[in-house]
């Protein structure tokens, strides 16, 4: 993992609860840094990650929130 990665989540992986508004409100306070991604791996974690971290991972299920376009809503065909 990159360091510029670590220290995007860091406070969210020592954190017993470790979910998607949490991680939101860390992007955000990350945003002064460049775009950053909520987004969920396939194993269930919910990451904090810069753009280019996440075009590089093979794990990522989804991207829920990003701090330039906002939420990231799929539509479901039932």
């Amino acid at each position: 993992m990159y360091n510029f990665d670590f220290n995007a989540h860091q406070q969210l992986s020592g954190s017993p609860k470790n979910n998607v508004q949490q991680a939101i409100e860390k992007a955000n306070e990350k945003a002064h840094m460049g775009n950053f991604k909520v987004c969920v791996t396939t194993a269930g974690d919910v990451l904090v990650l810069p753009e280019f971290s996440v075009l590089m991972r093979d794990d990522i299920a989804e991207i829920v929130y990003d701090t330039d376009h906002g939420y990231s809503f799929k539509s479901s065909s039932n």
